[in-house]
């Protein structure tokens, strides 16, 4: 029970900085999905209690609420994310960064790829697909991928601080 309310402040409090401090680090336009940051490194640290697409979906419903696209975007984006994260937790289970890099890449460039195809075809914006990935998707890549270590030492500290020792699983 504990790693249940732990997570759900842990990724509430994520999505509320991101929606209001870390939207406004960029880097060209690319900016840091720290919603995604916690998710990995969380699933990566605790794996007893709940499976990653739970996990997945539960950030994907959060993070509905304050993006600008259509509601369920985040449950896709994120749920896609979170059955990438079930079939790799099967074969990758050590070293945790290896998983831990996997899981930022390829969420990050679901989420970002994703979310492109929505805006360009679902609300009709021209946004060519070149300028999307040099400006947009690969910046954030890059930006996900240095803040990787040092949110999953925070959420590391925090897994340590809220559960037991018999509740952690990394």
């Amino acid at each position: 029970m504990r790693a249940y309310v732990g997570g759900l402040a842990l990724l509430a409090f994520a999505v509320l900085l991101q929606s209001a401090v870390v939207s406004q680090w960029r880097f060209l336009h690319g900016t840091v999905d720290l919603p995604l940051l916690v998710w990995a490194a969380w699933v990566t640290r605790e794996r007893r209690t709940a499976p990653a697409w739970f996990w997945a979906l539960v950030v994907g419903a959060v993070w509905g609420f304050y993006s600008a696209l259509p509601w369920g975007a985040g449950l896709l984006v994120y749920g896609g994310v979170g059955l990438v994260a079930q079939a790799l937790q099967r074969r990758i289970w050590q070293p945790p960064f290896l998983l831990l890099f996997i899981l930022v890449f390829v969420g990050s460039l679901w989420s970002q790829g994703l979310t492109y195809l929505l805006v360009r075809f679902g609300m009709q914006a021209p946004i060519p697909f070149r300028e999307a990935l040099v400006q947009v998707i690969l910046p954030t890549v890059l930006l996900n991928l240095l803040a990787a270590l040092p949110v999953y030492a925070v959420v590391s500290e925090w897994a340590d601080w809220v559960l037991p020792a018999d509740e952690v699983g990394g």
